[in-house]
């Protein structure tokens, strides 16, 4: 493992969202109390001054201006060698800048605190065996004694009737959706596909749910989030990425006449799905690589939003996910969303495997909430309900596969609901079996209407 690379990486993350955001930027001057030089690179600490300065004349991050701070300072300098580090980084930044990367604020700033505590602890360490090796104890002690590892107050008991920290709550408004839904889904949907969320999609076999976190992922990486999709068992590489491809070009496997939804309405206690019947052309290799080409364009990033990790079933663990994810930023990639179809037949969790497969389960479900919580992303799965499920209208609390504890850890669970009439017209029925912050009734529904042959479970949707 290269550490040094991976300091950088930590540092560019930082020293980017220090320049960019006003929310990041903040919080690093409030923790750090005038600390000017808090990096472990000259260059970094260089970038890191300018910063502060800015903030300390505007209160804002200062964004495309650190340029005119670069020009004045090799105008002045003949330390070349850090004039073109900073020329690097200020390059990438803008880059970066111009493909608006959504910057993951409680994650940096989480980082940012764990970095800052390691330069702070390595400098300590370095300067008090210095002073054992020359026998000033003297000096030593007095290290120790002045020593004050930074903590940044989200991570130390707080007091909640303290003015800055009411002003930080509310300046910052509601919580960051990563999702947007269309429609009448979307006001079903709400706000709950947000940071820190976590989402699950219940029903029987093969009733959909590896469509619905395909869409998930589609639309997050559509909506410019970054996105790791984690397959395990049901599809091979190849069905997992053709499927994305129909589903980002709108085309079926080969060529085919489509009945393609285009209105729902509702007489009485039927639902009528108006539709338009069209030939729609196959999908081929160089339809499926111009589709990527353009949508990866329309993200505006210089890689592709989502990568895909394809698994047999139980190879992966919730921990190796977790472990995963941490390579990931590490190389600079810092997910959003996190989809796994699906959580039920993840590895069990190390430590546990003697354990009854209830317990099993749940120990999977606890560390999957710690990941939304800890990366602040928005985690979806699925899972798979009894076989009470198969026959019922609306799937509720009590049609569960397993430990029902899996309620206790999701923000929200979603109902997948369809008859066999249904399935035929492609119509689906979502409800909210648990959320914590909808006020949506368990019976209480928003209808879709599909076509699973272009991999779109929802076209259109209708509240009734």
């Amino acid at each position: 493992m290269d550490i040094r690379r991976i300091e950088t990486t930590e540092e560019r993350t930082i020293l980017k969202a220090m320049v960019l955001n006003d929310d990041v930027l903040t919080t690093i001057v409030r923790n750090l109390k005038g600390n000017t030089k808090p990096f472990q690179r000259k260059f970094s600490d260089l970038v890191a001054k300018w910063i502060f300065e800015h903030y300390e004349k505007y209160k804002v991050a200062p964004k495309g201006s650190i340029q005119d701070r670069l020009v004045e300072y090799a105008e002045q300098t003949t330390d070349e060698d850090t004039v073109k580090m900073v020329e690097g980084f200020l390059r990438v930044l803008s880059d970066e800048a111009k493909a608006e990367e959504e910057i993951n604020v409680p994650y940096v700033v989480d980082m940012a605190s764990r970095y800052f505590k390691k330069v702070r602890h390595t400098a300590f360490l370095k300067k008090s065996l210095r002073s054992v090796e020359a026998g000033d104890m003297d000096r030593a002690y007095e290290l120790l004694a002045h020593h004050e590892p930074i903590e940044f107050a989200q991570n130390v008991p707080g007091d909640m009737s303290d003015k800055e920290i009411i002003k930080e709550i509310y300046g910052k408004g509601d919580n960051e959706q990563m999702i947007q839904f269309p429609g009448a889904l979307g006001t079903f949907m709400g706000r709950n596909f947000e940071r820190d969320a976590f989402i699950a999609f219940a029903g029987p076999e093969k009733r959909g749910k590896s469509f619905w976190l395909m869409e998930i992922v589609y639309l997050a990486a559509k909506q410019k989030r970054n996105v790791l999709y984690y397959v395990t068992g049901d599809m091979s590489m190849d069905q997992t990425y053709k499927r994305f491809h129909v589903r980002a070009s709108r085309r079926p496997k080969k060529t085919q006449t489509l009945e393609i939804p285009t209105a729902i309405t509702q007489d009485g206690d039927r639902v009528h799905v108006a539709k338009e019947s069209k030939e729609v052309k196959g999908i081929t290799g160089k339809v499926a690589y111009e589709v990527m080409k353009e949508f990866k364009s329309k993200t505006g990033s210089t890689e592709f939003r989502v990568k895909t990790t394809v698994a047999s079933a139980s190879s992966l663990s919730a921990s190796s996910i977790r472990s995963d994810i941490e390579e990931n930023i590490k190389k600079g990639f810092v997910p959003d969303v996190v989809v796994i179809d699906y959580a039920d037949i993840l590895l069990a969790e190390p430590g546990t495997t003697q354990q009854d497969f209830r317990h099993q389960q749940n120990a999977t479900w606890l560390m999957l909430r710690k990941i939304s919580q800890d990366f602040h992303l928005c985690l979806v799965t699925a899972t798979q309900t009894a076989a009470s499920s198969y026959k019922a209208n609306i799937i509720r609390a009590s049609d569960f596969s397993e430990d029902k504890r899996k309620a206790g850890h999701v923000t929200g669970m979603l109902g997948i609901n369809q008859t066999s009439n249904e399935k035929v017209d492609g119509i689906y029925r979502l409800n909210w079996m648990f959320c914590r912050e909808s006020a949506w009734a368990e019976h209480e529904c928003v209808t879709t209407a599909g076509n699973l042959a272009i991999g779109r479970p929802c076209i259109v949707s209708a509240i009734f």
